[in-house]
């Protein structure tokens, strides 16, 4: 379901970005951004719930038809998630840098609130998505952390 989560939302978002959606005949309203926003963000909460729970029955020797916890340990070490979770921090930041320069460009004014959160809603969903990575991260590491 988390997949699903995301790939869906991401799709919505693009569309909801580019103002693309039309709802019983008009442009969809920057409101859904944010209901978006959470889709994608339950997704990843249930993609790394899944991650969890595979390290931790890896670890514990639970029966798996697979060994995916292994294989999550691998792929996904710390170093790539802290790396992936400054990328999604990066991105974000540009976007707020992005969201204030056209408010400065308004002389400090009345800035248009559609406009405006188009930046602003996917720089909190950047930022949010980049620091639970790294927060998930070390908390992947930890849990592979064998037993002695």
């Amino acid at each position: 379901p988390g997949v699903t989560l995301v790939g869906l939302g991401a799709i919505i978002f693009g569309l909801l970005s580019s103002g693309l959606i039309l709802l019983a005949g008009t442009r969809t309203h920057h409101v859904l951004m944010l209901y978006d926003s959470a889709l994608i963000l339950t997704g990843v909460q249930f993609i790394y719930f899944y991650m969890f729970a595979s390290v931790f029955s890896s670890v514990e020797n639970y029966p798996q038809r697979e060994n995916i916890g292994e294989l999550f340990s691998r792929l996904f070490t710390l170093e790539r998630g802290i790396l992936l979770g400054l990328f999604f921090i990066v991105i974000g930041i540009v976007l707020t840098l992005s969201a204030f320069m056209s408010w400065k460009a308004a002389d400090v004014g009345v800035v248009v609130t559609e406009q405006s959160l188009r930046r602003v809603i996917p720089a909190f969903l950047f930022l949010t998505l980049g620091v639970q990575n790294i927060v998930y991260s070390f908390l992947l590491y930890i849990l592979a952390i064998k037993r002695r």
